[in-house]
């Protein structure tokens, strides 16, 4: 849905232009958006929300929080009530059970580039190195679309 590089070595701040990207490609906003707590930029969190899209991302080191009897859900001083929403959404279960789908939609698309040999760029700059990315992409969409064809009994001609 959407691809883009960087070389910042993190992924902290690029919810922002990721949605901005599937905005543009797609004239709509997505109602939901799943993400790694590594994109966790509260301010994104912020802007997501209030453009009508519910954010689902884990509360970073949530798990480390509660065993060390913090709560990790409760509101920080300083967030936005956007913020506040998602972190009190994060808590329930039925946003952790959404949150689940991220690993067949995400993770899926990753071990493809790497079953298909992308374990390392063999390419120097950063618009080679989306080309081939991008070139990943296609080749994942159109692996899906013969899985899904075949799924649902169409022929392939």
């Amino acid at each position: 849905m959407g691809v883009d590089v960087n070389n910042e070595g993190a992924d902290g701040g690029l919810i922002g232009p990721m949605y901005d990207q599937l905005e543009e490609r797609y004239q709509e906003q997505p109602t939901e958006y799943l993400a790694d707590c590594g994109f966790v930029q509260l301010h994104d969190i912020t802007k997501l929300e209030t453009a009508g899209t519910q954010v689902y991302m884990p509360i970073r080191h949530a798990e480390k929080k509660l065993k060390e009897g913090k709560d990790p859900y409760i509101p920080k001083k300083g967030d936005s009530e956007e913020v506040k929403q998602w972190r009190a959404r994060m808590k329930t279960d039925a946003a952790k059970e959404i949150y689940k789908q991220r690993t067949g939609t995400a993770e899926f698309p990753n071990a493809g580039c790497r079953n298909r040999g992308l374990t390392q760029f063999n390419v120097r700059e950063l618009t080679k190195v989306k080309a081939v990315t991008l070139l990943q992409a296609i080749s994942h969409n159109i692996q899906r679309t013969f899985n899904l064809r075949e799924l649902s009994g169409l022929s392939i001609v």
